[in-house]
């Protein structure tokens, strides 16, 4: 039988230097040590790599020594999370192949990755048919598929790792979850503040908390608004949460111009920019 896996992200204790930035690249400059090491030894040969925070973990995108398109997480401390791997849905092990003609007829391969985490590797294959709706699968390479992995979306409080639910109750006490979901791993609890507020927490599979986005409806500390206005002329704020992470705290800001594209920005209080 199948181990039952469950992603974890493994932030407890996570530090790196400063949160912010003023440099307004969208990619990270610097890594933590750790994560530069971690890196190295398990892509010895990758120069050049992008790397940005993604939900708290440190997210580096290239081509592998093959040329293919590559993703990689680590944690803050080092810890190799997972990594996804673009294939060619010809390039699939026969065996998988199988599994969709027979578990899925009249489907095809429309997208394929591979991928690997510490406690398992397996193929995530995004099938489509004609008049039929999109189905997506988790399949091991001997055409087995795979058990015990939370899906994305709507998941009942009932099947939630409890150590997501007792994390909860421990950082939010007396507040009601109106629903949970999972997004790539981790688990979303969607609920109110007692002030009303729209809130949204992630916490990983083993119950460490990743970030919490509070829909921001006050007013831009002084110091953002001038860098608004400085940078981005004639633009206003159309959407606005504030974010806290265990790395830091900032605002994650949606602006408009008419007849201009919009602009993403995350800005700390003091008005550089979130890295």
């Amino acid at each position: 039988m199948k181990k039952i896996f469950f992603l974890s992200m493994l932030l407890a204790g996570a530090s790196f230097f400063t949160a912010c930035s003023d440099d307004d690249d969208n990619y990270l400059k610097q890594l933590p040590p750790q994560v530069e090491q971690s890196f190295s030894q398990k892509f010895p040969d990758i120069k050049g790599a992008r790397w940005e925070n993604d939900h708290g973990m440190f997210k580096s995108e290239f081509r592998n020594a093959q040329g293919v398109e590559t993703e990689v997480w680590f944690a803050p401390d080092g810890s190799w999370i997972r990594t996804e791997t673009d294939v060619h849905p010809a390039a699939l092990p026969e065996a998988v192949k199988q599994y969709v003609t027979t578990a899925h007829v009249g489907y095809y391969v429309d997208d394929a990755e591979y991928i690997e985490t510490p406690q398992a590797a397996y193929f995530h294959l995004e099938l489509e048919a004609k008049g039929k709706p999109d189905v997506e699968v988790n399949v091991f390479a001997d055409g087995t598929l795979v058990e015990g992995i939370l899906p994305d979306g709507v998941i009942g409080e009932n099947s939630l790792p409890a150590a997501v639910l007792a994390a909860f109750v421990e950082k939010y006490p007396n507040l009601h979850v109106k629903e949970w979901e999972v997004e790539r791993g981790l688990i979303k609890a969607e609920f109110l503040m007692p002030d009303g507020t729209e809130t949204e927490a992630y916490f990983d599979m083993k119950g460490s908390w990743v970030r919490t986005e509070f829909d921001f409806k006050g007013s831009l500390p002084e110091a953002v608004m001038s860098y608004i206005v400085s940078n981005y002329p004639d633009y206003k704020v159309d959407d606005a949460n504030y974010v806290q992470t265990p790395l830091g705290d900032y605002y994650e800001l949606e602006l408009e111009k008419n007849g201009r594209p919009d602009v993403y920005l995350n800005i700390c209080e003091d008005a550089t920019l979130w890295k």
